[in-house]
């Protein structure tokens, strides 16, 4: 047998073209999933109300979260045959991360299986493979980016690596958004109630709610997760600023697009198997929760597919009480408005403390090693309080304003892309991406400055609200404080 190249590779060192294509295609054809193991209507419909199907998913013992990116060196082999199978189906490449206490030493121990009842955590975060590098000695390099929170809803195999119907999970405040809109869409398409029946609208409510939010997310990921070169230092994701007008001035179409293709009936859609043991065991743990007075909605929709997920069902219901109780138009807008003003004011109260927090361990370290900030974040700060503006000596807008200056001349020159690819910043577009939409994604990118060893993030996934998560974030900094102290 002929030897290798000194490099590692074959004779001609990678540059064989025909042979390399060879490859790809064997590669192909042996990782592609198989007939028996792809659904493509039932995944099609399911991922419609944010639902994917048997999903790959990695478990190690730390958490990735939403609008964080991270460098993986791929090395175990069941993940390495795990992400060669991804790599082998067409973008974008998704899998879910779940965090597992004890990393992959609790790989197929029951104790810590993807089901209620056991010590594995459920909320994880839909991923995307960005960028990918084959080492010579068979590793993978692999960029990869949380898009969303999400919740297992199932496992659907443990070995020789998980995998799971995975549910996007949304904030409470994007929910009922969503079910706002789905309510509006409903009432201009009267026929869809009919084509249900009263037993069922609340069902198909909940289905409305899910693929509306779906469609909201999809529709703002390429805004909000550019850059997808393979960069070792880069932890947050980058926004596209080409892309902000073109995203806000479609977003409305791709949610009623979204909301059009919901499905009318659950069958239609997804009923995970085992489904109606889950859908009595949640039955019984509302009816232990609430007594006598238990909702009666069980009894009418006992083939609604979010009944099997007690989290989901509750986060749908709270956005669906809150849509429906609005009655009055003017009242539902004040309703509206007071709860962005007090979204508004958590997000600014977590940039003046997170300041404040900054100048102090400054001023301990001495200005030779100054906290640091990523760009990225610093691309988040909202426009000035319309009351008195930033407060003096905030130095966070000093330095977003410096960024600023230079990103603005190098937009005159032509060389935006170029400076956001090595600076980093590319500030959001105040114009088009919406205030709830930034303060989201706040929510999470703030935790890449004050987290650090020892913070626990599977909680920052687990609340069901942004203004939770601020809070979290806001609990995190005072305590940090109170230890300079």
């Amino acid at each position: 047998m002929m030897a290798a190249a000194a490099g590692g590779g074959d004779l001609f060192e990678g540059q064989d073209e025909s042979r390399n294509a060879a490859l790809s295609a064997l590669r192909s054809a042996f990782l592609a999933p198989s007939e028996e193991e792809a659904s493509p209507v039932a995944m099609r419909d399911a991922a419609r109300v944010g639902l994917y199907l048997d999903l790959p998913s990695t478990r190690w013992g730390f958490n990735i979260l939403p609008h964080h990116r991270q460098t993986l060196n791929v090395f175990q082999p069941q993940y390495t045959l795990m992400f060669e199978k991804l790599l082998a189906t067409p973008e974008p490449w998704l899998y879910a991360h779940i965090l597992l206490p004890g990393g992959v030493e609790n790989l197929g121990n029951p104790e810590y299986a993807l089901e209620p009842g056991t010590s594995a955590p459920l909320h994880g975060t839909l991923m995307q493979v960005m960028a990918v590098q084959r080492e010579t000695d068979s590793r993978l390099t692999l960029l990869v980016q949380g898009l969303a929170r999400g919740y297992a809803l199932r496992p659907t195999q443990e070995l020789p690596y998980a995998r799971v119907d995975f549910a996007l999970l949304a904030d409470d405040e994007q929910l009922a958004a969503s079910a706002r809109h789905a309510e509006a869409f409903l009432e201009r398409e009267r026929f869809l109630a009919a084509l249900v029946g009263e037993e069922s609208i609340r069902a198909l409510r909940r289905r409305m709610v899910c693929a509306a939010s779906t469609a909201e997310e999809v529709h703002w990921r390429a805004y909000e997760h550019a850059n997808r070169s393979l960069s070792m230092h880069l932890s947050l994701c980058q926004v596209d600023a080409k892309l902000a007008e073109l995203a806000a001035r479609g977003e409305s179409a791709a949610i009623d697009a979204g909301l059009g293709s919901t499905p009318l009936a659950p069958s239609v859609c997804y009923r995970p198997e085992g489904w109606e043991a889950a859908r009595e065991a949640a039955r019984e743990a509302a009816k232990e929760a609430a007594g006598d007075e238990a909702d009666d909605r069980w009894q009418q929709e006992d083939d609604d597919l979010f009944s099997t997920a007690p989290v989901l069902l509750a986060a749908l219901e709270r956005a669906l009480d809150t849509a429906l109780e609005a009655e009055e138009p003017e009242l539902a807008a004040a309703e509206e408005a007071e709860g962005a003003r007090a979204l508004s004011a958590i997000e600014l109260q977590v940039w003046l403390e997170l300041d404040q927090l900054l100048s102090t361990l400054a001023r301990l370290r001495g200005p030779a090693d100054k906290a640091p900030v990523p760009s990225q974040l610093i691309g988040l700060l909202p426009p000035p309080p319309e009351a008195g503006g930033w407060p003096e000596g905030f130095a966070l807008a000093a330095i977003e304003a410096q960024l600023r200056e230079r990103y603005e001349k190098a937009q005159a020159e032509g060389e935006d892309t170029a400076f956001a690819n090595l600076v980093h910043f590319t500030p959001v577009d105040h114009a088009y991406y919406s205030a709830r939409r930034r303060a989201q994604r706040l929510s999470y990118a703030i935790w890449g400055v004050i987290g650090g060893e020892g913070v626990e993030l599977q909680p920052i996934l687990e609340v069901e609200s942004t203004s939770d998560r601020l809070r979290l974030a806001l609990k995190r900094m005072r305590d940090v404080m109170e230890q300079i102290k």
